[in-house]
C-alpha cells in the first residue's frame, strides 16, 4: 500500500525524464561489451537476446567438441591429422576463452536486474557448461600429444 502511494506521489511530484527509466535491468556495457560511461536501461527481450547470443555459442563449441571427439578417436598419435586435430582443439579452447569472457562480462555489467537469481542461473549454467567443453577438448589434447 505505501509503495503505491509512494510511486503515486513520486509520478505526481516528477516528470518522467528526471525519473530512472523502466526496464528489465541496467547495463553498463553495450552490445558489443563497450564500457558505458552512464548505465543503460535493458528490456527483458534485450537482456534474454544476448544471453541467447552466448547461448548459441556455447551450443557451437559444444558442437565442435563433439566433432573433436570423434575424429580423435580414428587419430592415431604423433601423425600429422593428430597434430591438425591438436591445433584444432587449442583454437576451440580460446574460443571457449573469450565466450567465458563474453559471459562474465555480461554478468558483472548487469545491475538491479528485476530478477537477479534468474542471471545468476544463467551465469552460472553458462560457466558450467563452457567448463564442461574446454575439459573435453583438453582431454583430446593431452590424449592427441600424449602428455
Amino acid at each position: 500500500m505505501f509503495a503505491t502511494v509512494k510511486r503515486n506521489f513520486l509520478d505526481h511530484l516528477l516528470p518522467e525524464i528526471f525519473r530512472t527509466p523502466k526496464g528489465f535491468a541496467l547495463t553498463t556495457r553495450d552490445e558489443s561489451g563497450k564500457l558505458l560511461k552512464k548505465p543503460i536501461p535493458l528490456t527483458r527481450q534485450q537482456t534474454l537476446s544476448r544471453l541467447s547470443e552466448i547461448n548459441t555459442s556455447i551450443g557451437k563449441m559444444r558442437q565442435i567438441a563433439d566433432k573433436a571427439q570423434l575424429e580423435a578417436k580414428s587419430v592415431e598419435p604423433d601423425s600429422t591429422a593428430s597434430h591438425q586435430l591438436a591445433r584444432k582443439c587449442s583454437i576451440a579452447l580460446e574460443h571457449c576463452a573469450k565466450i567465458s569472457e563474453q559471459n562474465d562480462f555480461f554478468y558483472g555489467s548487469i545491475h538491479t536486474s528485476e530478477d537477479p537469481f534468474m542471471m545468476e542461473r544463467k551465469h552460472a549454467r553458462y560457466a558450467s557448461q563452457l567448463d564442461e567443453i574446454a575439459t573435453s577438448l583438453s582431454s583430446i589434447v593431452k590424449t592427441i600429444c600424449n602428455d
